[in-house]
């Protein structure tokens, strides 16, 4: 079949990219042939391209920038490491418009993973429901671990309205979290099941093959921390821990001031992912505030502690932790006293939960062939 995903624009987060590469190698794996769908991109002119070449050049004569960059963007040099990541493994169909897709050029569109439910992430909110294909009659529509970031209700009345009608168009409903369940029941009366996030799809010998590229940079053991919100709290918590273990703390490669669009751009660029797995696959131990740091963790069976990011959404952390019985894993900066009691991971449980989650997620996706 031919498939399109469709999930949230993939620019610099790790967890964002590897999920997308994931159904699609999982969707491949099947016999489908997938593209993925990309509206966040910019066409630049080459009379822009030329103003730009030659204000790096002026800008590298005299030294304010530390070399010489070319033509690209400001965005295209931070994104440098992370877009080749996605021009080498995904299958990128650039468009400005979803409404210029047609019926039939598709067999099949699957939304999802991430928080492609969340409208503060995606908008129009109604696309992620397939508003522009609501009068397609070729087509087969599922939702594959689709998450809304968190518990509550952030829809506007007019959007529930619009997205629960084009949501009765699906053949197929996940999600990620076990709370988006009840949400999807309670606001758009249609039921869901949940599934695995796609990272947890592949298995970590899949991941391996990356941490072998010269690229990564490779540790010997150690408390790796990743954060996507960096706070001092949370640095001294990571060294406290690293302390009790007796371990060396580093960070995963990672660069939380990608966002900050004040800063040079040098300052910004992201590392590459590569790095970034290698790091993980590396620790002793692991530290993080991230969805996919514990997902990660998980894959590769390490020790680690999640602690609770209420900008990013909670309930998706404990939604994870609690399907393989490690709710325990998750505190609090502002209590982190019950790290103390905390008892080794059972990974022989752990990954006998994961096996069977894995299947019946993958029998989920079959489904599409029905």
């Amino acid at each position: 079949m031919r498939i399109a995903i469709l999930t949230l624009p993939l620019h610099t987060n790790f967890g964002g990219i590897l999920q997308c590469y994931a159904l699609q190698t999982v969707l491949e794996r099947m016999g489908h042939e997938v593209t993925v769908l990309n509206t966040n991109f910019k066409n630049v002119s080459c009379k822009v391209r030329a103003e730009i070449f030659i204000k790096r050049l002026v800008k590298t004569i005299l030294r304010k920038e530390s070399r010489f960059y070319g033509w690209k963007t400001d965005i295209e040099v931070t994104h440098q490491y992370t877009q080749a990541f996605i021009d080498k493994y995904i299958h990128i169909r650039n468009i400005s418009d979803l409404f210029l897709l047609r019926d039939g050029e598709f067999d099949a569109i699957v939304v999802g993973s991430d928080q492609i439910w969340r409208p503060l992430y995606y908008q129009p909110i109604a696309n992620a429901y397939l508003n522009f294909a609501k009068n397609w009659t070729s087509i087969k529509r599922m939702a594959y671990a689709a998450s809304f970031g968190v518990d509550r209700w952030e829809y506007t009345p007019e959007e529930t309205e619009e997205c629960a009608s084009l949501l009765k168009l699906f053949n197929a409903v996940s999600v990620r979290e076990s709370s988006g369940i009840d949400l999807c029941r309670k606001n758009f009366e249609r039921e869901a099941v949940q599934v695995l996030d796609p990272t947890l799809l592949l298995t970590k010998e899949d991941y391996e093959s990356f941490t072998t590229l010269p690229i990564a940079k490779r540790q010997n053991g150690g408390l790796c921390y990743y954060f996507l919100d960096t706070t001092s709290d949370k640095l001294r918590l990571a060294k406290k821990i690293a302390e009790k273990h007796r371990l060396i703390s580093y960070e995963a490669a990672n660069n939380s001031d990608t966002e900050k669009y004040y800063l040079h751009f040098e300052k910004r660029i992201q590392k590459p992912i590569e790095q970034w797995l290698a790091d993980l696959m590396d620790a002793s131990f692991i530290v993080t505030d991230s969805f996919h740091g514990c997902v990660f963790s998980i894959i590769f069976n390490k020790p680690f502690i999640a602690v609770e990011n209420v900008k990013r959404g909670i309930a998706r952390l404990k939604s994870l932790l609690s399907m393989f019985g490690l709710d325990n894993r998750l505190i609090s900066i502002s209590d982190s006293s019950s790290i103390q009691q905390m008892q080794e991971i059972k990974w022989d449980n752990v990954n006998r939960i994961l096996n069977e989650n894995r299947e019946s997620s993958l029998s989920f996706l079959r489904e599409i062939n029905n």
